[in-house]
């Protein structure tokens, strides 16, 4: 599993690969983003693309925003998740890993995202430390790059 970064010229040349999911996570998200904002985020530098691959075929993609309200910590923000397939559990560990060391980089001790499919996430993270605050997951960044 590669989480590969795209942004400026890279993310106008590539954003085709990536309209597909974005179609997929507006129609079954209920939230008031949408894909020029999310876009626009990502080429400001405000937001970062991630592309997944999985044995160097491309395989979804992760948009994070690293945030920092008053009188609360740094935390990275997963904006949007898709996979154009099944992921298995080592695929999620790889995924954290990388998310943890640009955590750890950027000075952020958690992670969240917001869904309205809280059920399925609940069972698919249950695993790696994410727990469920109504629709809103959280999960503390490891401090070393052991995930148990």
């Amino acid at each position: 599993m590669n989480l590969i970064p795209i942004t400026g010229k890279n993310l106008i040349e590539k954003w085709g690969f990536f309209t597909e999911g974005m179609d997929r996570l507006m129609k079954y998200g209920k939230n008031d983003e949408n894909i020029s904002m999310i876009y626009n985020d990502i080429l400001a530098g405000n937001a970062l693309l991630w592309a997944g691959f999985i044995d160097k075929k491309y395989s979804g993609f992760i948009v994070t925003q690293v945030m920092q309200a008053p009188f609360e910590e740094k935390r990275l923000l997963i904006r949007a998740i898709y996979s154009n397939g099944t992921l298995n559990g080592d695929i999620y560990t790889e995924g954290f890993k990388v998310l943890d060391d640009f955590c750890r980089q950027v000075g952020a001790k958690k992670m969240e995202f917001y869904t309205p499919r809280d059920k399925a996430f609940e069972r698919k993270l249950k695993d790696y430390n994410w727990k469920s605050k109504q629709v809103i997951f959280e999960r503390e960044v490891s401090e070393s790059e052991n995930l148990q």
